[in-house]
């Protein structure tokens, strides 16, 4: 963690620009907005919403002015900072020759180190049975006694199916409960009624709901109120002038938006806090009272609440400091480090539920050896690891059929099942050549070279981005929203170049083609399941052929690839055990050094490929929580990096450009042949 905390702080100091033009400008609160467009930002650090800047110039060039505020929003390339204080001293006729500094913030890891040293010490900071079972001790197990209920369903939320109820059942008698949601198959509706059974369980107190990133826990927290409980959402004061779709649950909000006809302290709050707007700043004792009557506000309305809902650096939070939760519900838990799903869980937890799946997206761990030392590694996983069996969501209502078999079948042992059909999931009114009109997704091939981006930490490929244009340019002819398509790429460079290209280059009006994010290709899971109609990877033939094995037998390679591409039925564990005598054949001879055994030893195995992929943490992107689980099409840019681990050498390193991504790279049909060709000359 320390080693995670100094590379963090030495990216963040070492990104500060001169030079740069701003426009000022003052919002409706009275305080001065700074507007400016960054440039060369290293892909590695992205300024997000909430983020502290600091701009500094000598106008007079006698004195120095410095300033520091909060990122309100960025909205293409262009930063809105607004400062803080009232702004008197703010050098608004000078717009050039600023300097901006990225602020750290050790918050968050000294919240994480606090927490570690109280699970050492304090007895009292998580129950004893939770505390063995955290640090892999061999207990027995234990149930709590429970009077389930009749109807697991809550009401405002849709009908749970069996294997949510059987997840809410089991959840409600243990007082450790991991709940593994694939993709589509409704984490957000179960964890929403795990919580709304616990808050009603006699002696129960409040329940602490958090998430890694904000966007999940505003998804969450939006979701519970629906079901009749009384939220808060706890967030970070940097974020308070942020607004969201759950912004009359913030406790902020409630603060502010107190009732006229309320009496007592209420109605001095109300009134000082109009005088504020009114004048921009209170005296010293006014503030302090202010400030006062606020914080008793504050635990009054957090004491009232059946459900508190904030991200898992803010439990840490001096507003929660003598709140004690007896129950702890982390969702996307495997997206979290685990000092970072500590802070939440010290505070005398006696119950905890942790959700997510750790066959997709992990901990975003900037420092290479932070994550080579553990860091990248879930404490769900981890606990997976120990013996925890997870109970799993089998039932999952986002994607095509032909879509989920193929995670279904390499993640989750073919138990995935579809709670949608092809005609749910087919638009009929839309117009694309599909190679095979009952499976819509396909591998296209084009041929390009990678380059250096512009700012030297990226890569592009013109010929993908000429292709992806191309692709979405007949998505649109053929009936296709804008709001449906999605462009994924796992580099920033070839995600700027495409948007570029694609306004300049597109034959329609510049404002239908739209990049909803990017994501890293490691995410092999993620990115297919993220579509529910269709889905349409594109990139270079080298990057889904086997690796070059001149020494190789060529039917060891075709067994590679058709393993991932065989769906279901008999035909699988035939493969299986084809790849598995193959590759113990291979480990086997590899111990006498023969030179054609570079290949890898777990590329095949159905385990070994999957948690080679699992602790790949190259990407720099990440993917929030939810994002795009509406979108209709995807169009992949590339799969480059997508295995990169799967086929490592021998005695040299991982090369950065992966030949292996599994899928099948050999079309043994004709007429197969006969559409893909069709289709590019119809891209074309």
């Amino acid at each position: 963690m320390k080693l995670e905390a100094d590379y963090d702080k030495q990216m963040k100091e070492s990104q500060a620009q001169e030079g740069i033009s701003v426009r000022w400008d003052r919002g409706l609160n009275r305080r001065y907005v700074a507007y400016f467009v960054l440039a060369n930002v290293s892909t590695e650090l992205r300024i997000v919403q909430g983020d502290e800047l600091k701009l500094s110039c000598n106008p007079t060039g006698d004195t120095l002015w410095e300033g520091q505020g909060n990122v309100l929003r960025v909205v293409d390339s262009e930063v809105a900072l607004e400062m803080r204080g009232g702004g008197q001293d703010i050098p608004v006729d000078t717009h050039a020759g600023y300097t901006l500094d990225f602020v750290w913030k050790s918050t968050p890891f000294d919240r994480m180190q606090l927490k570690m040293k109280s699970f050492a010490v304090d007895d009292s900071s998580v129950s004893g049975y939770l505390y063995h079972c955290l640090l892999g001790h061999d207990v027995e197990p234990q149930t709590f006694r429970v009077n389930l209920p009749r109807r697991y369903s809550p009401p405002g939320l849709p009908e749970l199916n069996h294997s949510q109820v059987q997840a809410v059942k089991s959840v409600l008698q243990k007082p450790l409960s991991l709940i593994q949601g694939p993709p589509g198959t409704g984490k957000t509706v179960t964890s929403a009624s795990i919580v709304y059974h616990l808050s009603r369980q006699p002696r129960a107190g409040q329940v602490l709901v958090c998430a890694p990133s904000n966007v999940a826990v505003d998804q969450l927290a939006e979701k519970i109120s629906t079901s009749g409980l009384k939220v808060v959402r706890l967030a970070a004061r940097s974020r308070e002038a942020i607004t969201s779709n759950v912004e009359h649950l913030c406790l902020h909000t409630m603060i502010r938006s107190i009732a006229d006809n309320t009496k007592g302290y209420r109605s001095e709050l109300k009134k000082l806090f109009q005088l504020k707007d009114a004048v921009g700043e209170l005296s010293l004792s006014d503030q302090k009272h202010l400030d006062h009557l606020k914080r008793k506000l504050e635990r009054e309305l957090l004491s009232s609440a059946d459900v508190i809902c904030c991200t898992c650096v803010g439990a840490g939070d001096s507003r929660l400091r003598k709140f004690k939760f007896r129950t702890v519900l982390i969702d996307e838990a495997t997206q979290a480090t685990e000092p970072e799903c500590l802070i939440p869980i010290i505070s005398s937890c006696k119950q905890l539920v942790l959700v997510g799946d750790h066959c997709q997206l992990g901990p975003v761990v900037m420092c290479k050896k932070a994550a080579a030392a553990g860091l990248n590694q879930s404490l769900f996983e981890r606990l997976v690891i120990l013996g925890n069996r997870p109970i799993r969501l089998e039932v999952q209502y986002r994607m095509h059929p032909c879509l989920s078999a193929f995670p279904s079948n390499i993640f989750y042992e073919g138990s995935l099942q579809n709670g949608v059909t092809e005609g749910e999931r087919v638009m009929h009114d839309v117009e694309f050549p599909w190679p095979n009109p009952d499976k819509p997704m396909m591998f296209y091939i084009n041929a390009g070279t990678e380059e250096i981006s512009g700012s030297g930490t990226s890569y592009l490929n013109r010929a993908e981005a000429g292709a992806v244009e191309r692709v979405v340019t007949e998505f649109l002819k053929g009936g296709v929203k804008p709001e449906q398509i999605g462009v994924i790429t796992p580099y920033e460079g070839q995600r700027a170049f495409v948007v570029s290209h694609m306004q300049k280059a597109g034959s329609l009006r510049s404002s239908l083609y739209v990049i909803d994010f990017a994501v890293p290709a490691y995410a092999l899971n993620c990115v297919p399941s993220r579509a529910r109609s269709s889905y349409f990877p594109a990139s270079p033939a080298s990057s889904i052929r086997p690796p070059p094995l001149r020494h190789l037998h060529p039917r060891v390679c075709m067994y590679v690839c058709m393993y991932v591409d065989v769906a279901s039925g008999d035909m699988v564990r035939v493969v299986d055990f084809i790849i598995r005598f193959v590759v113990l054949f291979m480990l086997v001879v590899r111990v006498f050094s023969f030179p054609w055994c570079g290949v890898v030893w777990c590329g095949a195995a159905r385990c070994g490929a999957v948690r080679q992929v699992q602790r790949h943490r190259g990407g720099v992107c990440r993917l929030l929580p939810g994002t795009g689980e509406g979108l209709d099409y995807f169009v992949l840019c590339s799969l480059q990096r997508a295995a990169r681990h799967w086929i490592p050498e021998r005695s040299s390193p991982p090369q950065r450009r992966s030949d292996a991504c599994q899928v099948r790279c050999e079309h043994t049909h004709t007429h197969t042949h006969t559409h893909t060709h069709s289709l590019t000359h119809s891209l074309t």
